[in-house]
Order: structure tokens, then C-alpha cells, then sequence
């Protein structure tokens, strides 16, 4: 479902979440995603994310074949300060999207 707005939707929602916190200090939000996995790497980046750091030491299913093997992997770290003069969008938003998205889909 890539292309739709949904990941949009839910990073905005989160994004939201950690400004609605009322402790001034939280004003970043950091994700880490797999190094290789550039399609979620470049939309982060598009939305404003930097890379913070890589670590080469973690670890991931492989679900290739019939067992499940713990492979090493390379997550990178990404961070986006966020601006807590904005205004925060009404709340709703990920239900608002789900009623259109389902409303078009019928």
C-alpha cells in the first residue's frame, strides 16, 4: 500500500504525539531503519530526517527458507528535530485518513 498517504499519515500522527507531551525537552524524534532498505530511507529523509549514526552490530530474522535465522544486519539511525511553534494538526488525522481510504476503496 506504498504511495497512499498512510506512512505519512502515521509519521505525522507520531510526530504529533511527542509535541503534544508536555516536557519541552522532547523536541526530536529518532527511528531507526535498516541500512538496505533504501525505499523507507529515502521517504524518511523526505520528510526530514537526517541520519544520526549506523550501527553494524544488530541483528534480524531471515525469513528466507523454511527456518528462521538470526542474520546481521546494519541499522541506521535517523533523527528529525521537531518544531514545536507549528501548529499541531486536530487530532483524528490517522482516523480521518482510514475513513477516506476505505471510502475509496468501495
Amino acid at each position: 500500500a506504498q504511495k497512499c498517504g498512510l506512512g505519512s499519515t502515521l509519521l505525522l500522527s507520531c510526530e504529533n504525539s511527542v509535541l503534544s507531551w508536555t516536557d519541552p525537552i522532547q523536541s526530536e524524534i529518532i527511528l531507526q531503519v535498516e541500512q538496505d532498505n533504501l525505499t523507507a530511507r529515502s521517504f524518511y529523509e523526505k520528510k526530514g530526517y537526517a541520519v544520526a549514526y549506523a550501527d553494524p552490530s544488530c541483528r534480524r530474522f531471515n525469513t528466507q527458507g523454511p527456518w528462521l535465522r538470526s542474520v546481521r544486519t546494519t541499522k541506521v539511525t535517523m533523527k528529525k528535530k521537531l518544531n514545536r511553534t507549528s501548529n499541531i494538526p486536530e487530532k483524528g488525522i490517522v482516523e480521518k485518513f482510514w475513513e477516506s481510504f476505505v471510502g475509496a476503496l468501495q
